[in-house]
């Protein structure tokens, strides 16, 4: 499978996932693009969406109407799957499962990470 396969795939179970309810809701889906610990060699991709009922219920704590429907850090912060995220992996899809995975470290040394 091509790395842009895997995407995809992610991609889609990601937006699958969304529950059956907010679906109808949602006027927007986000790719936000990041850095894990800010450093630029660990790019992440962070999916989610933000709906209407958010977007009213955030008007009170913003200047105005555009900034609670496009202000990020006014959105429901769902992370319906992150990318290139060593911890939130950890945290989500390996958590319990006893599973190993292989990373690069800052220098390019292979090192093997529990979850």
């Amino acid at each position: 499978m091509t790395f842009n396969d895997h995407l995809q795939h992610l991609v889609e179970r990601a937006l699958a996932s969304i529950p059956a309810a907010d679906a109808s809701d949602i006027y927007a889906v986000s790719f936000l693009i990041g850095n894990e610990d800010d450093d630029p060699r660990q790019p992440t991709l962070t999916i989610g969406y933000n709906t209407e009922t958010q977007a009213q219920r955030s008007i009170q704590d913003t200047s105005d109407q555009a900034e609670a429907r496009w202000n990020y850090a006014f959105w429901i912060q769902n992370e319906l799957t992150v990318v290139g995220d060593l911890a939130w992996c950890r945290r989500t899809a390996l958590a319990g499962s006893g599973k190993n995975f292989v990373a690069e470290d800052h220098l390019g040394d292979m090192v093997s990470r529990s979850a």
